[in-house]
């Protein structure tokens, strides 16, 4: 004792012991720190709230990235980002409910195909009846249509393995004959690049100027796939219950496991953070280190996903859309509007906004049975930092007994 007395009343030999204490206490922080996640309800932190009659069918972010555009069944809805107010509606019968029919998201035309011919119509809409501007042949009929955010960009997929792509004054920019029908397309919101899901599993990249690029073959069945902002990145999530990034130039960027297929997948427009919707309706949000910052889970089933720059903006079959930060998970602003300008703008829609206050929970990832690839590096630096602080520890005891 007196030895330690003696250690201690030397300033020098007491720094060194605040200074263990220190690294030990950031050692502890790190690794109490190293798998928790905030878990929350859509009705804890969002940053505002959008409802409307009907499910909501997607939600895509617009070419500027300050605005969103929400499908529903028969109509389109164009909200602001920042606290979900109404900037325009696109009120048009059946237009998201089949692939053969869509109306352009700034509500300037519609384009539809039909069975009994195989042709593709272009036509203005105007306050009147629609009025046709061109027809595109097809050989066959069409399986799918997907246009860009900013509606200058047509991707047509047929039964004939062709997927076309063209401007919206009707101008064939390329066509490529596939091994096996597109069945599905997704287009960046700028429509430079463009990618379509085949009958055989494989998932094909495109560019508007340079046509097709690359084929990947995931070898299990894809559930979702999806485009980043920028159309730099492919994410996928598959039946085996892993999601997948990739670059524009097919680089693997990001691979992950999970415990339950993937609904649902958005990426961020690094490639590092993304969004992935579980069949048992939960939502997660990883960060750049692949771990799943925050959690969400709803008890109305999720529909749709997009992760923004700073946001996560999702949508249920109960016609609501919901805003999170998605860095914290939580209300980034208290700022709101006035819904009643919005339901006189729209009185056949209901829309109501709500800011909402944040609590959340803390549960661990292995709840979700998750397994993280990159967390070695976490654990090894864990691993470097305790053996430094065991040999700090050791001379700090040698000091003492002499």
């Amino acid at each position: 004792m007196k030895k330690w007395i003696k250690f201690t009343d030397n300033p020098m030999n007491f720094l060194k012991l605040v200074f263990i204490g220190i690294i030990f206490f950031f050692v502890l922080l790190n690794v109490s720190g190293y798998s928790s996640v905030a878990a929350k309800s859509p009705s804890d932190g969002a940053i505002w709230k959008s409802c409307f009659p009907t499910k909501i069918f997607e939600i895509l972010p617009t070419s500027q990235g300050n605005s969103v555009i929400v499908t529903t069944s028969s109509n389109a809805f164009h909200l602001s980002s920042e606290n979900g107010a109404l900037l325009d509606t696109i009120s048009r019968e059946d237009t998201y409910d089949n692939n053969n029919r869509k109306v352009s998201y700034d509500g300037s035309y519609i384009v539809s195909g039909s069975w009994s011919t195989n042709y593709f119509v272009f036509q203005s809409l105007s306050e009147d009846q629609p009025e046709t501007e061109w027809k595109y042949p097809l050989g066959q009929t069409l399986t799918d249509i997907e246009i860009s955010a900013d509606s200058s960009t047509l991707a047509i997929a047929s039964y004939d393995n062709d997927l076309h792509l063209l401007t919206r004054s009707g101008y064939l920019l390329w066509k490529k004959i596939g091994k096996s029908i597109y069945k599905q397309i997704r287009v960046s919101p700028d429509g430079t690049r463009i990618v379509a899901q085949s009958q055989n599993g494989n998932l094909s990249f495109f560019s508007r100027k340079e046509g097709y690029l690359w084929d990947t073959a995931p070898g299990s069945p894809i559930m979702s796939f999806d485009l980043s902002q920028n159309g730099q990145y492919l994410i996928f999530g598959l039946a085996d219950q892993s999601i997948h990034v990739l670059n524009y130039n097919a680089k693997p960027i990001t691979y992950i496991k999970l415990d339950s297929p993937v609904r649902y997948v958005s990426v961020s427009n690094n490639g590092k953070q993304f969004t992935a919707v579980l069949e048992n309706n939960t939502l997660l949000f990883f960060n750049e280190s692949q771990i799943p910052a925050w959690t969400l889970s709803s008890d109305i089933p999720i529909s749709a996903v997009t992760l923004m720059q700073d946001k996560v903006v999702f949508g249920d079959i109960s016609g609501c859309v919901y805003a999170f930060d998605s860095t914290s998970g939580s209300r980034v602003s208290n700022s709101s509007f006035d819904s009643s300008s919005i339901i006189q703008k729209q009185t056949s829609t209901t829309i109501s906004s709500t800011i909402m206050r944040p609590t959340s929970t803390i549960i661990s990832p292995e709840n979700f049975g998750l397994s993280l690839p990159g967390n070695g590096i976490e654990f090894l630096y864990n691993l470097i930092l305790g053996i430094l602080l065991i040999g700090i520890l050791v001379e700090g005891w040698k000091a003492v007994k002499r």
